[in-house]
C-alpha cells in the first residue's frame, strides 16, 4: 500500500501542473445544455418565485389576485412557462389546465386554432415531429411561424388582468425579438419595475427557452427517476421531484442534474404532462389534501375546499365519487382550481 500511495502522489502532481484541453467548447460552454456552470456566492430567490417579487400584481398598483394554477400568489415564473407550453401541446395531447382556463375568452379559440394549425403544417413538412411526442425539427420554423403565434398566446397570460398598458404591436414586436422605434422604446423603459421583468422572463422564453425545450426528446435526453430504480432511495430530493438529464434511451444520468432554472421548470412541466404522476406523487397530492380537509374544521366535510377539488378532479378525469352530487363538485370552487 506504501508503493501504491507514492505513485498516487506523484500523479497528482503531474495533475497539478497539468493543463487539460477541452474539445466541443461550444458544446461545454452552453448555457442550457453544459453541466460545468455552477453558482457561487450566496443564494437569492429569483424573480416571481417568493412574495418580494410575485405577490404585487404585474400593474404594480395592488396585490395580486390568486394563481391560476395552485390559488397562490406565488409562482408566477413557472406559471409563464405552463401557459406557454400547454397551449403547443394541447395542439397534440389532450386541452391542459391554460387551454381549459382560457377557452371562455373570445381571443384565446382563434389563437389556438391558429397554433393547431400550423402545428399541422408543421408535421406534414417535416418541420416537426409527431412521435413519440410533439418535437421541433426547424428553428427556421419555429422563428418564423410558431413564435409570433405563440407570443400571442402568452400575451393572453400577462393581459389576462390588463396589467401592461401598451399596445398589442408594441407588446408582440418586443416580445419576438424585433426592433421598436424611439417611441415604442421610450414606453417600455416607463413600465413599472414588474411590467418588465414579466415582459423580460416571457421574452426569454419565447427567444430561447421554448425552442430548446421543444427540441428535446422525453425520456432520451431528459426525464423523471424511476421509482423502482436501486438508487432511488439515495437520489436527493431535487433529483427525485425534477427531470434530470439523461445519457440515452430510458437511461438517467447518474448524478447530473439541469443548471438552468427555467430549462428544469420547462423539462419538468413536460416530464409529468407526457408520463403523468408517479405512486408517490399521487401520495404526496393525496397527502396534502388530506391535512387541508382536516384544517377546516369549521365547515362540514363534504363543503369543504380539499373534498371539493378532490371531487372536481375525479369529475375532470370522467370518474364519479360514490355519494357525491354533481352539483357539489365545484359549485364555489375558484376555476382556476378545477382547472388545474
Amino acid at each position: 500500500y506504501r508503493y501504491e500511495a507514492e505513485v498516487l502522489g506523484l500523479a497528482f502532481q503531474v495533475f497539478r501542473g497539468a493543463v487539460l484541453l477541452l474539445d466541443d467548447i461550444d458544446l461545454l460552454m452552453h448555457p442550457l445544455r453544459s453541466e460545468l456552470h455552477w453558482p457561487l456566492g450566496e443564494s437569492h430567490q429569483l424573480d416571481y418565485t417568493e412574495a418580494s417579487s410575485g405577490h404585487a400584481d404585474l400593474s404594480g398598483q395592488g396585490p395580486a389576485s390568486s394563481s391560476y394554477l395552485a390559488d397562490s400568489v406565488f409562482g408566477t415564473r413557472w406559471q409563464i412557462a405552463f401557459h406557454l407550453l400547454d397551449g403547443f401541446y394541447s395542439c397534440q395531447l389532450s386541452p391542459g389546465p391554460a387551454v381549459t382556463l382560457f377557452a371562455s375568452q373570445s381571443a384565446a379559440p382563434v389563437v389556438l386554432q391558429k397554433l393547431k394549425d400550423l402545428v399541422e403544417r408543421g408535421l406534414l413538412e417535416k418541420h416537426l415531429q409527431a412521435s413519440p411526442h410533439l418535437t421541433l425539427l426547424s428553428p427556421k420554423f419555429y422563428e418564423e411561424e410558431l413564435r409570433p403565434v405563440l407570443a400571442e398566446w402568452l400575451l393572453l397570460w400577462l393581459r389576462r388582468r390588463q396589467p401592461i398598458a401598451l399596445s398589442k404591436d408594441i407588446l408582440l414586436d418586443y416580445l419576438c425579438g424585433k426592433k421598436v422605434d424611439a417611441k415604442s422604446k421610450t414606453a417600455l423603459e416607463a413600465l413599472a419595475d414588474q411590467q418588465l421583468k414579466a415582459l423580460n422572463l416571457s421574452r426569454s422564453w419565447l427567444m430561447v427557452l421554448m425552442p430548446h425545450i421543444t427540441s428535446r426528446i422525453h425520456r432520451v435526453h431528459y426525464g423523471l427517476l424511476d421509482e423502482d430504480a436501486p438508487s432511488w432511495k439515495f437520489e436527493p430530493r431535487a433529483r427525485r421531484h425534477f427531470a434530470v438529464p439523461f445519457v440515452g434511451k430510458d437511461a438517467p444520468s447518474d448524478s447530473s442534474q439541469f443548471s438552468h432554472p427555467d430549462v428544469v421548470i420547462g423539462l419538468t412541466w413536460l416530464s409529468y404532462r407526457l408520463c403523468g404522476l408517479r405512486t408517490s406523487d399521487f401520495d404526496t397530492a393525496m397527502s396534502k389534501l388530506l391535512r387541508q380537509q382536516r384544517n377546516e374544521v369549521e365547515v362540514a366535510p363534504r363543503f369543504r375546499r380539499a373534498h371539493r377539488l378532490y371531487n372536481a378532479w375525479v369529475s375532470a378525469a370522467n370518474g364519479f365519487v360514490r355519494g357525491g352530487i354533481e352539483s357539489d363538485l365545484t359549485d364555489d370552487l375558484p376555476e382556476e382550481d378545477v382547472a388545474t
